[in-house]
């Protein structure tokens, strides 16, 4: 016999954390389970998940990760399901969609408008069958550093020239060269710099975006006990005007990811964009290839292919190196104040850092 019900996280870790690696093949740790879900600073005063259990044995669980995000000067309460966990004597029970009939009938009770997540190939389909809408496919912008280690991994063929992976470092130099725009002065912070602070709220923005506050930086970047992040900020006669955020994240395939996971350009100003780019790219430079997202902005997307050779993902041999992701949407409740077409593309700022594993 099972049965659906909230348990607490902080009682349960263990129990969840070894069900993670039955579920996924793979390990987490309790200390970054705990990073995820219970030091979230949008999660709840008293945290807990949704699980299935025969008996007293945990065999399924639909943890969430809360989201405040803004909108026309509005904060809009989100969630992303992310780690769904089923374990592996008890699947093909319909055990997935009764957690996610569970939480959907749950918080639109509790008011949350939305669930957002970006589901692999395997659960979209499931995500897709319970009232999930599909935005947009997420373009991940890439610039490959290390073609011939990248395209090795994909054909598994040694006689792959390096003169190809040459040519694109060479392209990589020449995109580095300085601009005219010298008045602009970059700083590298490895810890969350007040002066962001400084820069014009998110909140009025015409786009959903997440409530980046300082909390939330110093929480999602700062204290990430998997990965290390840098900050590069611009300034402009000592006035703040951008940041981006960039890590090195080794992956499971043992490629090094150079990722840029958050950018903001106060007024959009192109140089500064370019600048930032330029500096972050060179602080990647020593990976295999670097990445970004950048959505509904299709200026910023010329700028990157045009001005600093960034590629598309999708034609062959790209399209075998970066996993296709899908930014999923399943409205709870609707919007107060007007209505806003949640499953627009355009009202979406999404980035890397917009998921719960980078």
């Amino acid at each position: 016999m099972t049965k659906i019900e909230f348990v607490s996280h902080k009682k349960n870790i263990n129990e969840l954390v070894n069900l993670f690696e039955i579920s996924f093949g793979f390990k987490t740790t309790k200390e970054f389970w705990r990073w995820k879900y219970l030091r979230n600073p949008y999660t709840q005063l008293r945290p807990e998940v949704i699980v299935i259990k025969e008996g007293r044995d945990i065999i399924g669980a639909r943890p969430l990760l809360f989201t405040d995000f803004c909108i026309n000067n509005s904060i809009i309460k989100t969630a992303q399901p992310c780690d769904t966990m089923v374990h592996v004597d008890h699947r093909r029970k319909g055990l997935f969609y009764k957690m996610n009939d569970y939480a959907i009938d749950h918080y639109t009770k509790e008011g949350l408008k939305c669930f957002y997540n970006f589901p692999n190939e395997k659960s979209r389909s499931g995500y897709l069958k319970q009232g999930w809408r599909i935005v947009s496919k997420t373009e991940s912008l890439f610039y490959p550093l290390n073609i011939k280690k990248l395209v090795n991994k994909v054909i598994k063929k040694e006689n792959i020239s390096s003169m190809t992976s040459l040519i694109y470092k060479y392209i990589f130099m020449k995109s580095q060269r300085p601009s005219d725009k010298n008045n602009v002065m970059i700083k590298t912070y490895l810890k969350y710099p007040k002066s962001i602070n400084k820069l014009k709220s998110n909140k009025i923005s015409h786009k959903f975006d997440i409530n980046k506050n300082e909390s939330y930086f110093i929480w999602r970047f700062d204290h990430n006990p998997i990965h290390s992040y840098q900050y590069i900020v611009a300034f402009k006669e000592d006035r703040i005007c951008g940041y981006t955020i960039i890590s090195k994240q080794k992956q499971r395939d043992n490629t090094i990811h150079g990722k840029i996971v958050d950018y903001y350009i106060e007024n959009k100003n192109e140089s500064i964009f370019i600048e930032l780019m330029k500096e972050s790219m060179i602080k990647l430079s020593d990976t295999d290839i670097i990445i970004i997202w950048v959505f509904s902005n299709n200026i910023y997307k010329q700028l990157l292919i045009n001005k600093l050779f960034f590629k598309s993902p999708f034609s062959f041999p790209y399209n075998k190196m970066i996993n296709d992701n899908y930014l999923v949407v399943r409205k709870l409740n609707d919007f107060d104040r007007e209505k806003i077409d949640i499953w627009d593309k355009n009202r979406w700022n999404i980035k890397l850092g917009n998921t719960d594993t980078i």
